[in-house]
């Protein structure tokens, strides 16, 4: 069974518990002042995944004008749906009409972390050579909204319940 996690707007009394999360999920965190320098960019928001009072995931993502890039990701437990909860609630920002993609980049070495991406549809799109501080390759992974398929752009032929005579009276 999956649990209803809250997300809110990352806060500097959630840095704490998003500083632990971070140490637990990567070999070369974030520190408090990288948290704090990215959130203070002007298109840069943080959020929590929230159970009860306890910090259980977070995300950093940049706007732009036609995506949003997730800049870092991690929740404190797997598979129990934190992750999901907090990409769900990322591709609510998502707009056919404004920004139609996430993006991310992934280290190559990150296993679980690309299968979770691709489970949440993302697509690996691009090699990026020696991308991290330690000269490890990354995977810039992406994912589009695709546009509802609409009945006006087939032909009226093919569309369900339609015929190509009409009466025009």
């Amino acid at each position: 069974m999956t649990a209803t996690y809250e997300i809110v707007w990352m806060r500097r009394c959630h840095l704490p518990q998003v500083l632990e999360i971070e140490a637990l999920a990567f070999d070369d965190p974030w520190t408090e002042a990288d948290f704090i320098k990215a959130l203070q960019q002007r298109y840069c928001i943080g959020m929590v995944a929230k159970a009860g009072e306890q910090v259980v995931g977070f995300m950093v993502y940049e706007l732009g004008k036609a995506s949003i890039r997730i800049l870092n990701f991690a929740a404190a437990i797997e598979r129990h749906g934190v992750g999901r909860a907090m990409v769900e609630e990322l591709k609510k920002k998502l707009s056919i009409h404004w920004r139609r993609r996430l993006t991310l980049d992934i280290r190559e070495s990150n296993l679980n972390g690309q299968k979770f991406w691709q489970a949440m549809d993302f697509q690996a799109t691009t090699i990026l050579h020696r991308f991290f501080s330690n000269g490890e390759d990354a995977y810039h992974m992406v994912f589009s909204l695709k546009p509802a398929k609409s009945i006006i752009d087939t032909p009226p032929s093919a569309a369900v319940g339609c015929t190509a005579d009409m009466d025009t009276d």
